[in-house]
């Protein structure tokens, strides 16, 4: 078994229909292998390769665990942070692709991608 992703092999931690897509992309081309179930840059060691803060590797991480993040969670998290600088990182996460963001406004959360 191969340890990088590359554009015919992709490491998903859990299944989401929306994976089909990934496996679609791979039938209609050269093919491709799907693993789910590993879980390869989600990591502290990775995450800090990334050049994130400490406050965003903690949020990363309780989204990989946890399926999802609220601002109100990770505030909970980091009480002693000002809640403006928690969205900040949160959108910053979501520039660099890492996260995705859900809803607008009150009740916005944030997936892996």
């Amino acid at each position: 078994m191969t340890d990088k992703e590359s554009h015919i092999v992709e490491f998903k931690q859990n299944w989401r229909d929306d994976y089909l897509k990934t496996v679609s992309a791979f039938a209609n081309s050269k093919g491709g292998v799907l693993f789910v179930g590993i879980d390869d840059k989600w990591n502290e060691e990775n995450l800090k390769k990334l050049d994130l803060n400490e406050r965003q590797i903690k949020a990363v991480i309780y989204v990989k665990e946890k399926g999802k993040i609220t601002l109100s969670a990770y505030k909970k998290i980091l009480p002693d942070v000002s809640e403006k600088t928690l969205y900040r990182d949160l959108q910053n996460l979501v520039d660099k692709k890492l996260l995705r963001q859900i809803g607008e406004k009150k009740g916005r959360k944030y997936e892996l991608l």
